[in-house]
């Protein structure tokens, strides 16, 4: 199958069941509200608050989603790296998930280590797409918005 059209595939799969796809927020939006959650996580993670970590990490993991536009301008820029970034997101999500339950279930060590993981493919993402997706986003013109 064509990468373009497997990854407008996936894209009408999200479509389908997510509903906060109108929400019209931008992956930068979204990538920073990551980095406030991710500070959360991590100061209830120093004070063993497990409770506000679990919370944290299933925040992180049910992120939104950027708007269609958006999804539209990643899957043009990334091209056939988009299921790379896909699969990136998706590690991320998983130890999200699973640092949630080491934390539900009080377990320090496991949910430092969870977050260690968790870190490190936030920054492993980043230094694969970082670059192009912020340039792409500054040359991409703005939709006008008419009252």
């Amino acid at each position: 199958m064509k990468p373009l059209l497997f990854s407008l595939m996936m894209l009408a799969g999200l479509t389908a069941s997510n509903p906060s796809l109108a929400d019209g927020l931008s992956l930068r939006e979204v990538m920073q509200q990551l980095g406030q959650d991710l500070q959360q996580l991590q100061a209830a993670l120093v004070d063993l608050d497990f409770p506000a970590v679990a919370a944290a990490a299933t925040t992180i993991a049910d992120h939104p989603t950027p708007s269609m536009r958006e999804r539209g301008r990643v899957i043009s820029t990334l091209g056939s790296d988009m299921g790379h970034f896909k699969a990136a997101d998706g590690r991320v999500h998983d130890d999200a998930v699973a640092l949630a339950a080491a934390a539900t279930a009080g377990d320090a060590a496991r949910s430092r280590e969870l977050h260690r993981d968790l870190v490190a493919g936030c920054m492993a993402c980043h230094a694969e797409f970082r670059d192009r997706l912020k340039a792409a986003a500054e040359t991409t013109p703005k939709p006008v918005v008419t009252p």
